[in-house]
């Protein structure tokens, strides 16, 4: 027991969060929205994608746009979505959108395409696409 005890930090506070700068948070973002839309997928729902992810990053402790786990997909797609819907341009809020099936297959198939982006860009494994799978079907049974 003694040893584990010794593996902890001194101190007994919390780390310092770090906080991306501005041009580190949008980077991701720019080099999403620089990208050619998947097949199927709606323009402007992809838009609103971008947007929800947006505003759930600015939401979480870290700001970290790149740091996508499998609690953090779920937290996303289980708990926020619901919540507080998608970012509609026409009223700058967050709402429902306007048709579930037609705005989820985009969702679905953008928000893998942007797991899979921040796994290359922070040199991470690609593990949040299962857990991504397993919470849009929780979703798809919610809004059914």
């Amino acid at each position: 027991m003694r040893q584990r005890i010794s593996l902890l930090p001194a101190g007994g506070t919390a780390p310092a969060r770090s906080q991306p700068s501005d041009e580190e948070m949008a980077a991701p973002f720019a080099e999403f929205a620089g990208r050619l839309v998947g097949y199927g997928e709606n323009d402007t729902d992809v838009y609103h994608l971008m947007r929800s992810l947006i505003g759930f990053v600015a939401s979480c402790w870290d700001h970290d746009p790149l740091r996508w786990t499998p609690p953090r997909v779920t937290a996303f797609l289980e708990e926020w979505l619901p919540d507080n819907g998608y970012y509609c341009h026409e009223c700058r809020y967050l709402h429902e959108p306007p048709s579930y099936e037609e705005w989820l297959p985009t969702f679905r198939s953008g928000f893998l395409r942007w797991l899979r982006l921040t796994a290359a860009l922070g040199n991470l494994p690609d593990a949040n696409v299962a857990a991504a799978r397993a919470s849009f079907q929780d979703l798809t049974r919610r809004v059914a």
